[in-house]
């Protein structure tokens, strides 16, 4: 809810002149976006302050920390969130954010964030951590 409504509600008044030149993953956000309301938007900032609730005191005591910027190594650059499945360690996950490690700190944007190669996946895909 909380990108729908930052950015799917602003990609959505593109649907009518673009809808067809868009991807369906940018198509589906759009339109989730044109459902979205302010009441589903401030539900995420009460989650948002939760997590900030557990956040806030780790900063406290520790000075960084280093987390992994997506779940798996890639995905394969035909893959449709819209239609495809994603199976981290066989379970199944939301395949549009399910395996995305950056929405807790996207929710938390006022914690400074910062993404850095970390290397190569056997595939040879780059990795990054945040």
């Amino acid at each position: 809810a909380y990108l729908e409504h930052l950015f799917g509600a602003s990609l959505s008044q593109l649907l009518k002149k673009h809808g067809k030149d868009m991807t369906s993953y940018a198509r589906q956000f759009a339109e989730d976006g044109q459902k979205s309301k302010a009441t589903d938007f401030v539900g995420t900032l009460d989650v948002a302050a939760r997590m900030y609730q557990t956040l806030g005191p780790l900063l406290e005591t520790y000075d960084v920390l280093i987390c992994p910027t997506n779940a798996l190594p890639s995905v394969p650059a035909e893959f449709d969130q819209t239609t495809g499945t994603v199976e981290i360690n066989g379970k199944q996950v939301n395949p549009s954010l399910g395996w995305v490690m950056t929405t807790p700190f996207n929710m938390m944007s006022r914690c400074p964030v910062l993404s850095i190669p970390s290397g190569r996946a056997a595939s040879g895909v780059p990795t990054g951590i945040q």
